[in-house]
């Protein structure tokens, strides 16, 4: 017995579906070498911003460290009292300006993961006091009064982040005042 059977379609088709495969695999090659370009390319950006956000940051804040320190020295000098609440604005102003570096700094390193927080003994009142400090002036010209009541059970002294602390307050108390 013998038996014949014409397979040409089915090899032509076997060949046609190898190449679409084979074009296919090329696609997906060709893809996947892009999506690892453009990963390297996004880790890039983003360690440069971040490291672009430190300078800046740095840059910014050596300045205004400066304008802080040169406003403390005059009001340490005889001043009439309109010049005294003009220099408390300005020291008032450069401190909020600083806690927005520090915020982007911060910002910067808990997305590297690299944020540590401190652990050393601060004053709780002077901490909460410097906070609203900071924000009275503002309060003042919209005709508001700062004030705070600290509980007589919390203690004088606590150990942690006082600087960390600051800016969460500073930034809470501000957005009142706003």
């Amino acid at each position: 017995f013998v038996f014949l059977r014409d397979i040409t379609a089915r090899k032509q088709a076997e060949k046609e579906l190898e190449q679409h495969r084979h074009h296919l695999q090329e696609l997906v090659d060709q893809r996947t070498s892009e999506l690892a370009h453009a990963k390297e390319a996004a880790e890039a950006a983003n360690r440069a911003r971040g490291t672009f956000l430190a300078n800046m940051s740095h840059e910014i804040r050596t300045p205004m460290n400066g304008i802080i320190g040169m406003t403390d020295l005059a009001l340490d000098t005889r001043l009439d009292a309109e010049q005294r609440h003009y220099l408390k604005t300005v020291k008032s102003s450069a401190e909020s300006l600083l806690a927005i570096v520090n915020d982007i700094l911060d910002f910067s390193k808990i997305e590297a993961g690299k944020l540590q927080l401190e652990a050393i003994p601060f004053e709780v009142r002077r901490t909460i006091e410097e906070a609203l400090a900071v924000s009275s002036p503002t309060a003042e010209q919209k005709g508001l009064r700062l004030s705070c009541h600290i509980d007589p059970r919390i203690p004088c002294s606590l150990i942690g982040d006082p600087t960390r602390l600051r800016q969460i307050l500073v930034n809470l108390v501000s957005n009142a005042v706003k």
